[in-house]
């Protein structure tokens, strides 16, 4: 760099910062509506999608995701005739709200939620299971391995992609297919599970598709390019004791997660695709049944943030007031967080010439941006994109090295240079770093054009 060099070292902000795509999720709602009361949720996602403020409402948490998810009945009520209103609804009020969607649909759920299509159940083989857990009922589920359960299920899979793949407000798809809800109570064939996969992957080349984390469904979407989510995210249950030595129960936080993420070879995964924690009840539910003490939240927050988690979906219920801080603070943890550590440039420059400019970035959260935003800098009012992709940015230090061209027509004097990433229609990330303008640049400091 020719001298005189200018050099600014912003300071990290130290509350949370929002931004797109990460943090904290709402289930079957969107910022601004009503809670659940209590510990209950419903799996039956909207179907009318009134105004709401975009305020966060008291108990939960900033969201920038929503995640909704239906089931077949609600979305073919006749053979053929597909309705995808509901999702076309979800998307414009998550961009009301200033959120994108997060999408699951599913064949059917368990045994006193919506069965499969009473259609589908007239002219199909279906047959009767019974899941190996206490208390459990037997519902009804498809054959999974026959081509009239994949063709029909399919085509549903297949006009979504045709519709939404791509769509700016949607943020991921689920694979679903298996067992209610879709996620995973069933024994299909592996070749039936990679024939599903092929076919999501098929009809989705640009929204992420997640595999659910059960059984060989995870494996082969891994190895499709899918991201992964789990649904039982937080499963501490046996470890209230009294005795004082803790219970060996089975969980999920120690008998299938880590197990099944190590067997599917998907610890890499996060590098290119989003994963996703549901959590295992609700966070009330841990508090009052399950965990005798702080420090089975903290084991459990520290797990997603191992699993280079980006989204944390607590299933839109009341989170109990002495967990709202750490809950906070793993959503500003959790997906990407960059921070502006340094910038150098060329303090003075001719109008038509070059600045040199250096940035230090580190990305300070636990995973990538998953969408192509762009880096850029700001002249005054000139935006000027730079070749540097933030999906690139894994965890640790991205050193930005890069010549500005000064356009001829700028005013000579003195001038703002900041620094954003953009989207079509300007910033669209914040960086944590404090006094960022309410647009979303962030200033670094003053150039002298001649």
């Amino acid at each position: 760099m020719r001298e005189p060099i200018a050099k600014a070292r912003p300071r990290e902000a130290t509350e949370p910062v929002s931004n797109p795509g990460k943090g904290c999720a709402t289930f079957q709602r969107f910022t601004g509506d009503p809670l659940y009361p209590g510990k209950r949720w419903s799996e039956e996602g909207p179907l009318e999608f009134p105004p709401a403020p975009r305020e966060c409402v008291p108990g939960y948490l900033p969201s920038t995701v929503a995640y909704c998810r239906w089931f077949w009945e609600k979305l073919e009520p006749e053979p053929g005739r597909i309705d995808f209103g509901m999702i076309e609804g979800a998307l414009a009020k998550a961009r009301a709200q200033g959120q994108t969607l997060e999408v699951r649909l599913m064949p059917f759920g368990s045994w006193d939620q919506p069965p499969l299509p009473g259609w589908y159940r007239d002219r199909y083989a279906t047959k009767p299971y019974l899941p190996d857990w206490p208390g459990a009922k037997t519902w009804i589920e498809p054959d999974y391995d026959g081509n009239e359960y994949f063709e029909t299920w399919g085509r549903v899979i297949a006009e979504f992609g045709r519709r939404f793949d791509g769509h700016p407000d949607l943020e991921s798809v689920d694979a679903a297919f298996i067992g209610p809800w879709g996620e995973g109570a069933g024994n299909p064939r592996e070749k039936s599970v990679d024939r599903f996969f092929d076919l999501y992957a098929e009809s989705h080349p640009k929204t992420p598709v997640l595999a659910n984390i059960d059984g060989y469904q995870l494996e082969s979407g891994i190895r499709r390019g899918c991201g992964w989510r789990c649904d039982c995210f937080g499963d501490l249950r046996g470890s209230k004791h009294a005795t004082g030595k803790p219970y060996l129960d089975w969980n999920h936080t120690y008998e299938a997660y880590p197990q099944a993420i190590g067997r599917a070879g998907a610890g890499e995964a996060w590098k290119r695709r989003p994963v996703v924690l549901e959590t295992c009840a609700t966070p009330r539910g841990w508090r009052h049944d399950w965990y005798a003490g702080p420090e089975d939240l903290d084991l459990v927050l520290k797990q997603g943030l191992k699993f280079h988690a980006s989204v944390f979906m607590p299933k839109s219920c009341p989170i109990p007031p002495e967990y709202m801080d750490p809950l906070a603070k793993f959503c500003d943890a959790i997906g990407y967080r960059f921070v502006m550590r340094q910038g150098r440039w060329e303090a003075e420059a001719d109008r038509g010439g070059t600045i040199a400019l250096e940035l230090w970035i580190e990305n300070t959260g636990c995973a990538p941006a998953y969408r192509p935003w762009k880096l850029a800098a700001r002249i005054g009012d000139t935006v000027i994109p730079l070749d540097a992709d933030p999906r690139e940015w894994l965890p640790g230090d991205a050193i930005i090295d890069r010549t500005i061209k000064v356009p001829k027509e700028m005013a000579a004097g003195e001038t703002r240079l900041s620094v954003g990433l953009i989207g079509e229609a300007g910033p669209e990330v914040r960086f944590a770093n404090e006094h960022a303008d309410p647009a979303g640049w962030l200033p670094l400091g003053s150039i002298r054009i001649s």
